[in-house]
């Protein structure tokens, strides 16, 4: 699965990115790809964080996926498989 993010830049010349496909997560940085890397990092922590089966359900739908998007989200879901195996030792 890819990432949905959303980015904006505050008044104040701040970028601000949001992870749309996990709730809450928000991040901002001094660039829009300084802002993205935050929020991706962010997102990937808050699936870690989930209860492994919601987590290990999510991440089998996205390498389950159909076949135009199939590589790039099995890609996706064994680097989270990763982060999760890391954060349970």
């Amino acid at each position: 699965m890819q990432f949905t993010l959303g980015l904006k830049q505050e008044a104040d010349r701040r970028w601000i990115a949001e992870v749309r496909d996990v709730p809450g997560v928000i991040a901002n940085g001094e660039t829009p790809g300084q802002a993205a890397d935050k929020a991706i990092s962010l997102a990937i922590e808050a699936l870690a964080s989930r209860k492994p089966g919601d987590a290990v359900a999510l991440l089998q739908s996205w390498i389950d996926a159909d076949e135009e998007e199939a590589q790039e989200q099995r890609e996706t879901g064994e680097i989270l498989q990763r982060a999760l195996r890391e954060s349970r030792r």
